[in-house]
């Protein structure tokens, strides 16, 4: 009887190492990636939406939101895409989403400009 626990906790352990789920670096974002975001759509969970502060060479090191969605559960993302400021100069934080029980998700993020002395936002 021990034998044959000890050998199904070998054949689960061995198995456990093959078939664990490893981390993807789907941001890409070369200097700065932070605050992730993910929504999950309700009407089909293999959609999911993820948003993060970026500051990377493609933003000119300026903090903007960048997202990128999955269609598969997370097996493949497509191309991140960053999403506008209010003026070229101003940067972004604190994204968040939510989607609705028809499948259309929200994205809210902040978008302020610096003065030399103080943020303000608008």
């Amino acid at each position: 009887m021990k034998k044959t626990i000890l050998s199904a906790f070998i054949l689960f352990t061995t198995l456990s190492c093959f078939t664990q789920i490893s981390n993807i670096n789907v941001s890409n974002t070369t200097i700065f990636g932070g605050e992730p975001y993910m929504a999950i759509n309700p009407t089909n969970p293999s959609n999911i939406v993820i948003a993060w502060i970026a500051a990377d060479l493609t933003t000119g090191l300026k903090a903007t939101i960048k997202t990128k969605v999955s269609f598969d559960g997370g097996a493949t993302w497509g191309s991140a895409f960053n999403q506008p400021h209010m003026s070229p100069t101003w940067g972004s934080a604190d994204p968040s989403m939510a989607f609705r029980k028809n499948g259309t998700v929200y994205l809210s993020y902040i978008d302020y400009r610096k003065t030399p002395t103080q943020v303000e936002f608008i």
